[in-house]
């Protein structure tokens, strides 16, 4: 994985970031024991997890098409929230071809789309259940992050406005560079000081669902945006986050060790001896040929 760490571009291994980030020592018999839940760490996507944004951004796509004079579809198009807005733009849109064009557009819908977001015109409270369920790990003392695709700026005042910023202990903004939703989600986890394989992430979408599990982490899938169908990879499906409890949470690492990992990631200490197995061919006794041989570990 690449992240930008104080400015320089470092490659870390996420199996490498789990053992960094592992807790020991008083601290870890601490969580084992007296404050199981502090051991979590709980990653928020803002987008529609926290609050609804679908509508919000195909709003900000018609806006720009009435205020350019461009086509407005009749029918929703939600492939358009699913690539990046240049390409939205020239390939499904089909508003120019025109790199710089696109661009500039893509640039005003941007815009359109924080105006939308920071009135209270579209947006004036987070999804039912979200203040209760951030209130009780807030009470649990469970360290949470969010993870958002606008500016720090943008994010600090949509959180302010919505009073919700008090809830989070770190923020992963597209200031911070991160290329993937998986960069993103483990640099959530450095910030929580948290190892990857003990987080949550809570996604409305199968990519995110994926790129948690890609991280080595938990997946909550959130229902609303995207049909139930697209959301099955998830760890746990929910209608919302009021249904929720701190002991789902634990329940999520409950078979933990039970999972199955690659060979190695299980063998511990001396190596297992080495197999070869050689082509189908007879060859005369005696020879060998290395070409023909297939090495396993």
């Amino acid at each position: 994985m690449q992240f930008r760490l104080s400015g320089e571009k470092t490659h870390l291994d996420v199996h490498h970031l789990n053992e960094k980030l592992k807790v020991d020592g008083a601290e870890r018999l601490r969580h084992a024991t007296m404050a199981p839940d502090e051991g979590f760490g709980l990653i928020f996507n803002l987008e529609n997890a926290i609050i609804p944004t679908k509508k919000v951004q195909q709003a900000a796509w018609n806006k720009v098409a009435q205020d350019e004079g461009l086509k407005v579809f009749e029918i929703e198009r939600p492939q358009i929230l699913e690539v990046p807005p240049t390409r939205a733009i020239t390939d499904i849109l089909q508003w120019t071809d025109n790199i710089k064009r696109a661009q500039e557009l893509a640039w005003l819908v941007g815009n359109a789309y924080i105006e939308l977001l920071l009135s209270d015109e579209m947006i004036n409270k987070p999804n039912s259940g979200v203040v209760d369920w951030l209130e009780l790990i807030r009470r649990n003392k469970v360290p949470t992050s969010l993870v958002s695709n606008l500016g720090r700026v943008a994010t600090n005042a949509l959180l302010k406005k919505l009073k919700l910023k008090h809830y989070f202990l770190a923020t992963v903004t597209a200031d911070d560079d991160m290329e993937t939703k998986a960069q993103k989600y483990l640099s959530a986890a450095i910030k929580l000081k948290r190892p990857p394989n003990q987080c949550v992430v809570f996604a409305c979408d199968n990519k995110s669902i994926v790129a948690a599990h890609n991280a080595t982490m938990k997946a909550v899938a959130v229902m609303g945006a995207h049909p139930v169908y697209r959301l099955q990879n998830a760890d746990l499906t929910i209608a919302n986050m009021s249904e929720l409890s701190v002991v789902n949470i634990r329940r999520l690492f409950a078979n933990k060790g039970a999972e199955f990992m690659d060979l190695n990631q299980q063998f511990i200490g001396k190596p297992p001896p080495r197999r070869r197995m050689t082509n189908s061919t007879a060859e005369p006794e005696g020879s060998s040929s290395d070409e023909e041989e297939d090495v396993f570990r």
